[in-house]
């Protein structure tokens, strides 16, 4: 067997396995001839080989793949013998418990005929706007994406994030994309060529790899809309942030590497003629620093970002617009970038005090 193609179809599945799994084949791969699979009870993964493996077991993902990894060898043998997997390269042998199976790995659904092609404005749309999904998987609908026609929208009822495109439809109905879809769309951009809707399910195909995952059930409410569609001259205020944020909230990104990703923010407070940048993540350590600002703001302003969403708004506008007579009387400050393929908006309500 090619040690290589199977080491890569391997860690191609590894983000559908948990670390921590509740129950045991979720921190598994499933191997069965040519088939691989794994998931960890939200994501699924499935590839298939050009080769045979000759095998049919589920062994814990930890041991395997890292042995295989770290060999030398271009081929391995497998034997399965007294309840484990024995892998042997030339004069290095390991062996593996195997997990209880089959199981729900085999009952896996794969069955997408018909692809869309994920197209460079789709993947840019939900790498933007997932920023302002909720993280609370309670809120179903709201944990993920929805694309509609040339449009996208996220929200966590705090946050709202939008974004249409410059040409063609993003998706031919209203789909929503949950969490784990939307990341790999984000991190594994390069790696998906197509995405289809069946069954409930969203299913992504890249190179090799098919993943899938259950779609949130419901829709979002017209109210989302209306926020997002709201009169920007009701945003009365606006002010341009320094060029040397974009430095400072590197900083702060580089302190929140164990924080889960959608759980990471900094605070923005906008006072006078300075802009200060805080955040915490409760415990190792906080950072605080202020920037001054040209021109003294009108209003003064609070509220938290995603860093990185903030960071990607900069590379195209400073501009940030405020204010409290948005729809429903709320105070937003809003953000409009115009981006190679469409237009980004991006809300967030604020505490807000008028100076003077």
């Amino acid at each position: 067997m090619n040690r290589k193609k199977l080491t890569d179809a391997l860690a191609a599945l590894d983000w559908a396995v948990s670390t921590k799994p509740i129950v045991e084949e979720m921190g598994c791969y499933r191997i069965n001839g040519k088939n691989l699979r794994a998931s960890d009870g939200a994501l699924l993964a499935q590839v298939v080989l050009d080769e045979d493996t000759g095998l049919d077991c589920t062994v814990p993902a930890a041991g395997i793949g890292k042995f295989l990894k770290d060999l030398k060898a271009d081929t391995v043998d497998f034997k399965l013998e007294q309840g484990k997997l024995t892998v042997t390269a030339g004069k290095v042998r390991g062996s593996f418990a195997l997990a209880a199976g089959p199981g729900v790995l085999d009952d896996l659904k794969f069955d997408v005929t018909e692809w869309t092609p994920a197209t460079p404005a789709l993947k840019d749309a939900i790498r933007r706007a997932r920023f302002a999904s909720s993280t609370d998987a309670t809120k179903g609908v709201y944990t993920g994406v929805l694309v509609k026609g040339d449009s996208n929208i996220a929200t966590d009822k705090i946050r709202i994030a939008s974004f249409k495109a410059k040409a063609g439809e993003l998706s031919s109905g209203p789909v929503i994309f949950p969490a784990p879809a939307a990341e790999l769309l984000d991190k594994r951009a390069a790696d998906v060529d197509a995405w289809a809707a069946v069954g409930g399910m969203i299913y992504l195909r890249g190179k090799g790899i098919t993943w899938g995952c259950q779609a949130p059930v419901g829709d979002f409410t017209d109210k989302v809309w209306t926020y997002v569609t709201m009169a920007e001259e009701k945003l009365t205020a606006s002010v341009d942030l320094p060029e040397g944020l974009a430095a400072a909230l590197r900083r702060h990104l580089d302190q929140q590497g164990n924080v889960m990703e959608l759980d990471r923010e900094v605070t923005l407070t906008i006072a006078g003629k300075s802009v200060t940048l805080s955040s915490t993540d409760g415990s190792r350590y906080e950072i605080v620093e202020e920037l001054d600002l040209a021109e003294a703001a009108a209003r003064d302003v609070k509220f938290a970002i995603h860093p990185q969403c903030l960071l990607d708004i900069l590379t195209t506008t400073r501009k940030m617009r405020y204010g409290g007579d948005a729809a429903g009387g709320v105070p937003f400050v809003a953000f409009v970038a115009e981006v190679e393929h469409g237009t980004f908006r991006y809300l967030t309500t604020v505490e807000v005090k008028t100076n003077g």
